[in-house]
């Protein structure tokens, strides 16, 4: 197998007390955790993964009821993400509903409708 830039495969060309002997090019499989240039090449490449956005998935609601109207949601409306708490630990639940009228009553007061909609069911009327 041929190595890089049409050089043959085979003992590293480097020569340093930094760079232990190594093979160029190395098939990621096999490189040899004694070399820091192979080493650090894979904590870059690790901390460039780590650092890469995750697709947004789409929100998932909780309910199929709208908990102010009583009516199924309609999923041409946007869900409210609504989040509890604050930082890491925050909690967030995404809540659907029927219509414009009705979502906007979920952003005002959040807290009335969580209940409800973890239960599938709409906010008893007081």
């Amino acid at each position: 197998m041929g190595g890089v830039r049409g050089r043959p495969a085979g003992p590293c060309r480097r020569r340093s007390p930094a760079h232990a002997p190594c093979r160029l090019p190395p098939p990621p499989s096999t490189v040899r955790p004694g070399c820091p240039l192979h080493r650090c090449l894979a904590i870059l490449l690790l901390a460039a993964g780590l650092a890469a956005p995750l697709p947004a998935a789409d929100p998932v609601p909780v309910n199929s009821i709208c908990p102010v109207t009583g009516r199924p949601v309609d999923k041409a409306v946007p869900p409210i993400l609504i989040t509890m708490g604050k930082g890491e630990n925050a909690a967030r639940l995404v809540i659907a509903v029927a219509d414009a009228e009705a979502a906007e009553k979920v952003k005002a007061n959040p807290e009335l409708y969580i209940a409800a909609a973890r239960a599938n069911r709409q906010v008893d009327a007081r």
